[in-house]
């Protein structure tokens, strides 16, 4: 009884060709999701990049009176929050876009 309720959908729901339809426009959702999550986690990454430099600068900047260069983790942070989010927003170009 269920497989013929089920054909009966399908026959008059469209058919096979709306499911395909319905399947192609996912996959088109989909891939547009991803686009714009990669462009953002790497605009939020690039932004991270930035706050880290400003952080380093301010307050981990130069030789202290003894002689002793500080250094602090948020330089290497910087570089490498600009890398991942270069690399995030380059993958989003690359993205498979359908027609």
């Amino acid at each position: 009884m269920h497989r013929l309720l089920h054909l009966r959908t399908r026959l008059f729901s469209g058919g096979w060709r709306s499911r395909v339809a319905r399947r192609t426009n996912d996959r088109r959702g989909r891939t547009q999701a991803m686009n714009s999550k990669l462009k953002l986690f790497g605009i939020a990454a690039l932004i991270g990049a930035v706050l880290s430099y400003i952080a380093e600068t301010t307050f981990y900047n130069g030789v202290d009176a003894d002689g002793e260069l500080q250094e602090s983790f948020f330089l290497p942070l910087t570089f490498i929050l600009a890398a991942l989010g270069i690399v995030m927003l380059l993958a989003s170009l690359f993205v498979r876009k359908h027609k």
